[in-house]
């Protein structure tokens, strides 16, 4: 059986920060609340949060923050994910 990785709550909590690094790129209307957060490897924690982007339907704004030597949490990356690598289809040649 498979262990889950031990999640940080500080890490989890840390939704103003991600908030604040997504605020940076993008206006804060097309942030939608918090959904849910993916533990990563290493003890990072990956934040998802709704988009409102038109044209993205199902897509997350997803923020990966960590902790480094017990300082406070810190962002590592931000991007706009699909919900499933899986839902997306490739364009054919006609």
């Amino acid at each position: 059986m498979t262990s889950k990785p031990e999640v940080d709550q500080r890490l989890i909590d840390a939704h103003d920060l991600a908030l604040a690094a997504l605020h940076e790129i993008t206006p804060p209307s097309t942030v939608g609340p918090a959904a849910d957060y993916i533990p990563e490897e290493g003890g990072s924690v990956s934040l998802r949060f709704e988009n409102r982007l038109p044209g993205y339907p199902g897509w997350f704004w997803t923020v990966t923050v960590a902790r480094v030597d017990d300082e406070e949490p810190t962002v590592l990356e931000l991007e706009l994910l699909p919900v499933s690598y899986t839902h997306l289809t490739l364009p054919t040649k006609a």
